[in-house]
């Protein structure tokens, strides 16, 4: 047979120099963020933000030095996300004094920003917005002031209501005074609720409270047959103290609603809910949801199935939304996956509008789910003549790919720690 010994030889596997690789992709943000265009700039900042190695923070700090207004903000609100709770201040000077000349829109977002973390030293910045002229911009700070839990606040607060005419601003004050636990304002509280229980303006407002205040009136909301208003709710639903409204809310009568709530339950990772998604597998509107559900939770037959019409359809962002399914299942490889449609995209000038969308998408998804098997694949992204150019999207694509070749490479902890020892032997 040695004339045929060639046919059944194993291919090599090709042999990926990493330090090589690793040095390509720190070139691609060094160039990236002294590039003078602030939307490449952005890019690289977005793509850095999901290196979690001490260097990926080194160099996403550099971009609180942005000269780029949006670009400066979105890191100190990044940095800030990831404990630099120093940065309340500045970032709150920005919104209220103004200096930047930004819209109230954007104030307002980075006043609402903090209602997200229970930070009581951001509400000691926010009592100038409490005097500000514009209703929305007082609503906001009033609102992340009752995010923030900062009960210290409560006598101010109070001020704040006596001197209140408009309804609505009361509304937020009486929140806020419960969420400080001053019960005094509560009966007023849900009387509004009670009479606003179908306003979307008003239920909104409620993912402010700890879900510990909001629960009883969640209870009432999904009582009724606003779909709007109970999708709202399945928002506010973050831990297993909301499970048994999500399993009420699986057997409501409206698709949506059902389909929302099976996907909340995934993202809290509640098997307590199981049989109750179970029971809708006979409803055709969900049945799919459910399928996927009890593929999450473990289903190996169900699991097969789903990889198996992935790898057989075309990429399109049906294709693409099942990626990202599957990649939710237990020891699941998506990269195996994800390469069968690399290896038919070669170089990016070549691929026309819909395929660099494409690309875009399933590039993204390898920076937290991605194998080493697909680097030599990401590698011919790796091209720093492209972030000279107008073409937003390809510039993403170099970026991402070079973020998803670092975190693969981190992920891999044999590679990276024998990596780490041999730098400090250096």
């Amino acid at each position: 047979m040695g004339l045929l010994d060639f046919l059944f030889k194993k291919k090599k596997p090709e042999i990926i120099n990493y330090d090589s690789v690793i040095d390509s992709c720190w070139e691609i943000f060094r160039e990236g963020f002294k590039n003078p265009n602030p939307k490449t700039r952005r890019a690289v900042e977005e793509s850095v933000l999901n290196i979690d190695s001490p260097d990926g923070k080194r160099f996403f700090s550099v971009g609180m030095q942005d000269p780029d207004i949006d670009n400066k903000l979105f890191c100190l609100k990044k940095v800030y996300e990831r404990g630099g709770w120093r940065l309340a201040e500045n970032i709150l000077k920005i919104a209220y004094e103004n200096e930047e000349n930004l819209s109230d829109d954007k104030r307002i977002e980075l006043i609402s920003f903090f209602s997200s973390f229970s930070d009581s030293d951001a509400s000691d910045f926010m009592e100038v917005g409490l005097e500000d002229k514009n209703i929305e911009i007082r609503l906001a700070t009033i609102f992340s002031i009752c995010g923030t839990k900062s009960s210290e606040k409560m006598k101010l607060i109070e001020s704040h209501l006596e001197k209140s005419t408009d309804e609505f601003e009361k509304y937020a004050c009486f929140m806020a005074l419960w969420q400080f636990n001053n019960s005094q304002k509560k009966s007023e509280l849900d009387n509004i609720i009670e009479k606003n229980i179908n306003s979307f303006k008003h239920i909104e407002k409620l993912k402010y409270l700890e879900f510990s205040k909001s629960k009883q009136y969640i209870e009432k909301i999904i009582q009724n047959n606003n779909n709007e208003i109970k999708l709202l709710c399945i928002d506010m639903i973050n831990d297993n103290r909301g499970i048994e409204f999500l399993k009420l809310l699986i057997k409501d009568t409206n698709s949506i609603v059902i389909k929302k709530a099976i996907e909340k339950v995934i993202e809290i990772g509640s098997r307590s809910a199981l049989e109750t998604i179970k029971s809708q597998e006979s409803n055709s509107e969900v049945s799919e949801q459910v399928k996927l559900a009890l593929a999450i939770f473990g289903d190996k037959e169900l699991i097969k199935k789903f990889e198996a019409k992935s790898k057989s359809s075309e990429l399109d962002n049906e294709n693409i939304e099942l990626i990202n399914k599957i990649a939710l299942f237990p020891e699941q490889n998506i990269s195996e996956i994800i390469n069968t449609f690399l290896s038919k995209m070669h170089k990016l000038d070549d691929l026309n509008e819909k395929e660099i969308y494409l690309l875009d998408k399933i590039v993204y998804m390898l920076i937290k789910y991605g194998k080493l098997s697909s680097i030599s694949f990401l590698e011919k992204y790796i091209n720093v003549s492209y972030l000279n150019t107008d073409d937003n999207e390809k510039i993403k694509i170099v970026c991402n790919s070079a973020t998803a070749i670092l975190c693969i490479i981190e992920r891999n902890t044999t590679y990276y720690t024998q990596r780490m020892k041999d730098q400090d032997n250096i």
